[in-house]
């Protein structure tokens, strides 16, 4: 069977939120006429967050309007990827905009007629009080948050009407042009404070929707060329000469307008201090940023602000995550965060604009919006750095695809239409069915690299434990969760956070490949906690194994956790009675992890229902095993060796030629044109006992022409892994490449066995590769 894929299902009306659905595994390309191909090889825009705005409302009821754990409670639902959605991206007003408790105000305010040029009276008190607070709440439960930051309008004495607001007393306002400097240099500091309390802002743009002046609320109209000159000539200079590394974006505002950012990219010097262009979605199309992109596909596009569900927003929350993304953008950004049941508190503008959470005032409870679930498609499962990889769309279906810095991919859809769709998804030449009902989006994301290896299975009675230590590696770390040093496993380290208990109870490891030493299974340590894990190569790879055995509860559904690796899920409410088979019996999960650029490699656990547990862990250095490829039924074929390795069947040629096209990394021509059939078996030798390969099997039906008149069986180490396989329908025609892969760990003598048993005709294989 090909890899296992997780499902996470929101529906329109309610009955499914972000719930994890029946795991559902590759198997064979169906052949559906309605089929999602999604192929990575074929990358665009690399991601940095969704998200939603902390305006001066939303933080001021999270941090006023909450009792302490509401807050937390709220907060880890919002920000933490692992209990949470794991929001991303937030945008932050520098200063008021429409929602703001109090109106209009900047860090310099001033009497009328009064002005501060050098910005000595400048001040962020105001955020100090609620909105830093809920900010620096954020990035501690996700580090890997990215900010951006724009003001509504500046300091009124810099500004032609002498008010905050965009038209005061019949006078639309924009910057004086004495206080272009100024304005620079009240960027510098905003940045500079924000980074003093731990908040670095990644990106600013330089005036939030310059095409409009609003009369009741802040904001500042500004021109195409008054922008341009004040990037190149005020706004990048002062970054650079303050040494910060924060980028511009330019325009900010609608999609129906791309005059705007052009007349910026069409400035040369204007063009290089730029790092992209932000959007608005209250007009326009969502193509405006692929009609820039084809301009200049080095800029950048960021969506930053879109209040869906109000009467002003043309699109809907689902379309504008799914159609930023296909029109390249690097993020998706919700307009306020939180926001009461009466759509405030506001001061002027948007009368009936929600909140991802709405927060009671009277009480400090939460509703969680359909916004909420429809972020967290995207925001839990596509992590900042992933790319934007091809897929293609179907009619009222539409999807996205991603693949994660981990390698993990992740496919979004979505059912615009009124009714059920059935639907494949193919990927590397296999496929699994769904079927989404109408207004619903679901979430697929699966794996080829942190692919667990569960070792445990029989029941009966425990026998008697004679555990034999395998060594490892030079350079490998082995601790004892919990406990002390037991040899090999030394004594508990680098964790942070839970407790430890100890157990006499006898563990059964019969079931384990190189199980740890039994006294390790008999401690452990429980709660919510991590180890960072030190001392390794940078960028290097290691196996992580972790080990476990049950020794309080003794049925499954009892303890239930979550595990991550450098903060990508990879354990996802995992169960140790119902891994092992029973208590008191070791299960191992193992996984591929890539160190950081400190040299660490860190695991979190996270409690789900009691408490998360870990018994022990092993990080060992990943071990580069040549490649076996072997021409099944036929010659040398570089890389591909001569047949070899193989028990019972026969053998034939053919001088066909054969389509390719559709596998990713196919083997030569020549290997598809031969092949080894009937019922027989192949033990590939020389492997590494006890390590996981990715086992791939190259097939192509030369002497049939059609689906039904060859099927057969393959096992791999015992475990049947296709049934009733048919290269033709698999393929979709005769003559036509179609490669199956699969995960398989070599048995203690080191070898993968894969037996092949005919069940009409002759089984057949045409190439092996183990890597």
């Amino acid at each position: 069977m090909g890899p296992t894929v997780q499902a996470w299902l929101t529906t329109s009306n309610g009955s499914s939120q972000l719930t994890p659905q029946p795991n559902i595994t590759f198997g064979p390309n169906t052949g559906s006429a309605s089929t999602i191909s999604v192929n990575e090889s074929q990358t665009f825009q690399q991601m940095t967050g969704f998200g939603a705005a902390v305006t001066d409302s939303s933080a001021w009821l999270i941090y006023n309007k909450m009792s302490s754990s509401q807050r937390a409670a709220l907060m880890q639902q919002l920000f933490d990827p692992n209990q949470g959605i794991g929001i991303s991206f937030v945008r932050i007003p520098m200063g008021s905009s429409d929602f703001s408790i109090n109106g209009p105000y900047s860090y310099d305010d001033l009497p009328a007629g009064q002005s501060d040029p050098n910005l000595n009276s400048f001040s962020i008190s105001h955020d100090q009080a609620y909105i830093l607070p809920v900010l620096q709440q954020a990035r501690s439960l996700n580090p890997n948050l990215t900010f951006m930051a724009n003001p509504w309008s500046p300091p009124a004495w810099m500004k032609t009407n002498g008010s905050m607001l965009g038209t005061a007393n019949g006078v639309t306002g924009t910057l004086n042009s004495a206080d272009y400097g100024p304005l620079a240099q009240y960027f510098v500091k905003f940045i500079q404070a924000y980074q003093a309390q731990g908040i670095p802002i990644s990106a600013v743009t330089p005036q939030n929707e310059p095409e409009y002046a609003p009369s009741s609320y802040s904001g500042m109209s500004w021109s195409a060329s008054g922008e341009n000159a004040f990037i190149k000539n005020n706004l990048s200079p002062a970054l650079k000469s303050a040494g910060l590394s924060t980028g511009i974006l330019g325009f900010d505002h609608n999609w129906n307008d791309t005059n705007f950012p052009s007349t910026l990219l069409n400035d040369s010097t204007t063009r290089n201090d730029l790092a992209g262009i932000a959007w608005h979605c209250y007009s326009g199309s969502p193509s405006a940023m692929t009609t820039i992109y084809n301009a200049d596909p080095a800029v950048g596009a960021y969506e930053t602000e879109c209040a869906t569900g109000a009467a002003v927003t043309p699109i809907s929350t689902p379309d504008l995550l799914m159609q930023s993304v296909q029109n390249y953008a690097k993020t998706v950004e919700l307009w306020n965060l939180a926001l009461d049941p009466n759509h405030g508190p506001h001061s002027g503008g948007c009368p009936d604009c929600l909140g991802v959470v709405t927060i009671d005032q009277s009480t400090g409870n939460v509703t969680y919006s359909n916004d909420y679930y429809q972020v967290g498609q995207y925001s839990k499962f596509v992590v900042p750095g992933a790319y934007h990889i091809a897929s293609n769309s179907l009619g009222s279906l539409a999807d996205v695809a991603f693949k994660n810095p981990d390698g993990s991919k992740v496919v979004v859809a979505h059912n615009d239409g009124a009714s059920s769709s059935s639907f494949q998804v193919l990927w590397n030449n296999q496929g699994f069915n769904y079927t989404l009902p109408a207004g619903a989006t679901v979430t697929f994301k699966w794996s080829d690299i942190l692919t667990p290896t569960t070792t445990a299975t029989t029941t009966g009675p425990t026998p008697t434990p004679t555990t034999t230590v395998t060594p490892v590696p030079t350079g490998s770390v082995q601790i004892n969760a919990g406990g002390s040093a037991i040899s090999p496993f030394v004594a508990d380290t680098d964790f942070t956070g839970g407790s430890t208990a100890a157990s006499s109870n006898t563990i059964n490891t019969s079931g384990v490949s190189n199980p740890a030493p039994q006294a390790v299974y008999q401690s452990n340590r429980y709660g919510t906690f991590s180890y960072a894990v030190p001392g390794l190569t940078a960028g290097a790879s290691y196996t992580v194994r972790l080990h476990f055995a049950e020794t309080y509860w003794t049925a499954a559904g009892q303890r239930i956790f979550n595990v991550g690796i450098n903060g990508q899920q990879v354990l996802s409410n995992f169960d140790i009675v119902a891994s092992a088979g029973a208590a008191n019996k070791a299960t191992v999960q193992q996984f591929t992890a890539t160190a950081d650029s400190s040299g660490k490699i860190t695991i979190q656990f996270t409690s789900v229902k009691d408490n998360a547990q870990i018994n022990g862990i092993e990080v060992i250095p990943a071990t580069t095993t040549p490649a076996t490829r072997i021409n099944s039924g036929g010659p040398a074929v570089a890389p591909f060796a001569a047949d070899s390795d193989f028990t019972g069947g026969a053998t034939a040629c053919s001088t066909n030629t054969i389509n390719t096209s559709s596998v990713s990394n196919p083997a030569p021509q020549a290997v598809y044109q031969c092949n080894r059939y009937g019922t027989f078996s192949y033990a590939i030798p020389g492997l590494t006992a006890g390590k996981a390969y990715t086992v791939r099997l190259h097939f192509a039906e030369t002497y049939w022409t059609a689906a039904g008149q060859r099927t057969f069986n393959v096992s791999i180490n015992g475990q049947q892994v296709l049934s009733n396989f048919d290269i033709v329908a698999a393929a979709g025609a005769a003559n036509k490449a179609n490669v199956q892969q699969f995960t398989a760990t070599a048995d203690g003598s080191g070898k993968i066995t894969i037996q092949f048993t005919t069940v009409k005709d002759n089984a057949q294989i045409n190439g092996i590769e183990i890597l």
